[in-house]
């Protein structure tokens, strides 16, 4: 029924034949809004004899349950969830090598510092020779190989360096520098540093 009565409209709905006048625009416009939205009666459909309602409605109400119930748990679960701990460490790595003692042959080292940069004095004479001997230590947990190195700001003394070494965790390591003045040396302050990389 509703079909037909829609193609009724669209034949209203033809321009009017010429000589005949044109329809006003709201006329048009009225009309086809009554075909694209028929007007619906607000009067709940029922069938003769039945009083509960539609079967669809109870149907749309059972698909809703879960996720209602779903829902529900989502909303019970960010109520009650457990605040996390969180723990921010900062560690500071140490450098495991370490200076302990300098001796030798060649004069008498008198030393100051602890640690990772100390300085030594002493009196040596032109054409004076012997050794430095400088222990370090290894703190670390693990064997360290150390390569120990020198320069002097002296031309006038020359320096024998050992060779690398394997330091124990925990241990010590000896290394013995050869020194010799030149017997020409000019009287003067010469200083010889000493390092040890690894």
């Amino acid at each position: 029924m509703r079909r037909a009565t829609f193609h009724r409209y669209l034949l209203k709905l033809d321009l009017p034949k010429p000589g005949h006048g044109t329809a006003p625009l709201f006329l048009l416009i009225i009309r086809v809004k009554l075909i694209l939205f028929p007007k619906r009666s607000r009067r709940p459909l029922k069938a003769p004899g039945l009083n509960k309602r539609p079967e669809y409605r109870m149907k749309i109400d059972k698909k809703l349950l879960i996720p209602i119930a779903m829902l529900s748990i989502m909303i019970a679960g960010t109520v009650y969830a457990f605040t996390a701990v969180t723990v921010t460490t900062t560690l500071t790595i140490g450098e495991p090598l370490a200076f302990v003692t300098a001796t030798g042959t060649l004069t008498t080292l008198s030393c100051t510092g602890t640690g990772l940069t100390v300085s030594c004095t002493g009196n040596v004479s032109p054409g004076q020779s012997g050794t430095v001997v400088i222990t370090i230590a290894n703190s670390g947990s693990a064997s360290i190989l150390v390569t120990p190195s020198f320069t002097s700001s002296s031309p006038d003394i020359t320096i024998t360096d050992p060779a690398p070494a394997t330091i124990l965790a925990a241990g010590t390591g000896v290394f013995t520098f050869n020194v010799a003045v030149s017997p020409s040396a000019v009287p003067a302050p010469a200083t010889l540093t000493f390092s040890f990389a690894r």
